[in-house]
């Protein structure tokens, strides 16, 4: 399981308001690069290869 701490005094790197993560970034920030496919990358090195299907890149 993992922990998201949130420092309510700390400002988003992306938005300036209160309620950071330990990256930087507020989770409404956080959800909308996700969305965006800004971690797709990153989140394709963690990907079990039991979900990739053929064609995917390796």
């Amino acid at each position: 399981m993992a922990d998201i701490h949130i420092n309510l005094d700390a400002k988003c790197r992306r938005c300036g308001k209160g309620g950071a993560t330990q990256s930087g970034v507020c989770l409404p920030c956080f959800n909308k690069a996700l969305q965006r496919g800004e971690f797709d990358l990153i989140l394709e090195k963690y990907k079990p290869k039991s979900t990739q299907q053929k064609g995917d890149k390796q």
